[in-house]
C-alpha cells in the first residue's frame, strides 16, 4: 500500500508539472504571436500566419531545421527543373535561403527555371525557405555530390541578403512562431567550424519556453555592436571558405557566384565596410545588383511577390539577361 501511495503522489507531482509547464508554455506562446504582429509592417499573408499552438507540436519540423534536414538526401535540388541529357554546357548550382528557392512562386518562375530556360545549361536549386550559408556547408558535408558529376558542374550560385549575417548564427529563425525546431548553425571555436548539434530531445526545440531562452540568446546577437559584425562576418567568411574548398575537392574548376541582393531598407549597415573586398581577394566573384540594373529594388512593389517581401517572377526576368551577360553563361 506504501508503494502505491508513493506512486500516485510521484504520478500527480508529474501531473501538475507538466500542467504548469504547458500553462506558462502557452503563455510564451501568445507573447510571441503578439511581438511578431507588431512587428508586421504590413498585412500579414495567409502564407506568414504565426503557426497554431497546437499545430506547431503536431506538425513536420520546420524545413530547414536540423531534425528536418538531416535526412535529406536530394541530390538534385528542391524544385522542380527539367534534366538536360548530355547538356553541351557545365551545369550549375544554386544555394541560399528562399530567394534562391522561389518562396511565392512557381517552379518554373524561380530564378534557376528561367537561367536554365535561357542557357540551356541544367540548374540545381538547393534553397530552402529561412535558409542560411550554413545550410550549404551542411549539405556539400553530408550529400554525395559526386553523383553531379555527369553533368559538369561549372558555377555555383549563392544568393546573399544582408540579414545573412545574423541569421549565420541565430538559434531562432526567422521567428519564435514560425520555427519547430533546431536551426543549423556552426560556431568558430579555436579557428575552427563546429557543427552545434542539438543537445536536447527533439521535442523540446517545439517548446515556447526553450524558444524564449534560445530568443534572448539571439536578441544579444542582434545588438549592433561593432564585435558583433565582426564576429558574424568571420563565422559567415570561414563557412563560405569551407564550402568553396569543398567544392573546389570535387569541382577543381567550379566558380563561386555570390549574387548580392540589394533592397531599399535592407540592414546593410550591419555589413563591414571592408567584407566585399575581403571577398573578392578570396576568389569569390561578385554581382552586385544595384551595378547591373542601375538601382535598388524596393520593398512593397513591383518587384516583390504577394507578401512584398520575397523577389517577384518580374524580378527575376530582369535579372537574369543580365547575370548571363556577366559570367557569359
Amino acid at each position: 500500500m506504501k508503494i502505491i501511495k508513493i506512486v500516485k503522489i510521484i504520478i500527480t507531482n508529474i501531473l501538475i508539472f507538466c500542467l504548469f509547464f504547458f500553462i506558462v508554455d502557452f503563455c510564451l506562446y501568445n507573447k510571441f504571436v503578439i511581438q511578431y504582429k507588431k512587428e508586421q509592417s504590413s498585412q500579414i499573408q495567409e502564407t506568414d500566419k504565426p503557426i497554431n499552438y497546437l499545430d506547431n507540436y503536431k506538425s513536420e519540423y520546420s524545413p530547414h531545421t536540423y531534425q528536418a534536414f538531416k535526412n535529406n538526401t536530394n541530390i538534385f535540388g528542391n524544385r522542380t527543373i527539367p534534366i538536360i541529357k548530355n547538356a553541351l554546357k557545365g551545369s550549375i548550382l544554386m544555394f541560399g535561403c528562399s530567394y534562391t528557392h522561389g518562396d511565392l512562386l512557381e517552379d518554373n518562375q524561380t530564378l534557376g527555371y528561367l537561367i536554365y530556360e535561357k542557357t540551356k545549361r541544367n540548374v540545381f536549386n538547393y534553397g530552402i525557405s529561412s535558409g542560411c550559408i550554413q545550410h550549404m556547408l551542411y549539405m556539400l558535408s553530408n550529400m554525395n555530390f559526386d553523383k553531379l558529376k555527369p553533368y559538369n558542374p561549372e558555377y555555383v550560385i549563392y544568393i546573399y541578403i544582408p540579414e545573412h549575417l545574423f541569421r549565420v548564427h541565430n538559434k531562432i529563425n526567422p521567428n519564435s512562431v514560425m520555427i519547430n525546431g533546431s536551426c543549423i548553425t556552426y560556431k568558430l571555436q579555436n579557428d575552427k567550424l563546429q557543427l552545434q548539434k542539438p543537445i536536447l530531445p527533439d521535442f523540446f526545440y517545439k517548446t515556447y519556453i526553450l524558444k524564449a531562452f534560445l530568443y534572448n540568446q539571439d536578441e544579444y546577437i542582434f545588438k549592433n555592436t561593432l564585435q558583433n559584425r565582426y564576429e558574424s562576418f568571420a563565422l559567415f567568411n570561414e563557412i563560405l571558405l569551407q564550402s568553396k574548398q569543398k567544392l573546389n575537392e570535387k569541382f577543381p574548376n567550379i566558380k563561386f557566384i555570390i549574387l548580392r541582393y540589394r533592397v531599399n531598407g535592407d540592414e546593410e549597415y550591419r555589413e563591414l565596410p571592408f567584407m566585399w573586398e575581403v571577398l573578392k581577394s578570396e576568389g569569390f566573384i561578385i554581382i552586385d545588383t544595384q551595378e547591373i540594373i542601375g538601382r535598388k529594388f524596393e520593398y512593397n512593389s513591383d518587384d516583390c511577390a504577394e507578401d512584398g517581401y520575397h523577389p517577384s517572377f518580374k524580378t527575376w526576368k530582369l535579372l537574369v539577361p543580365k547575370i548571363i551577360e556577366k559570367l557569359n553563361l
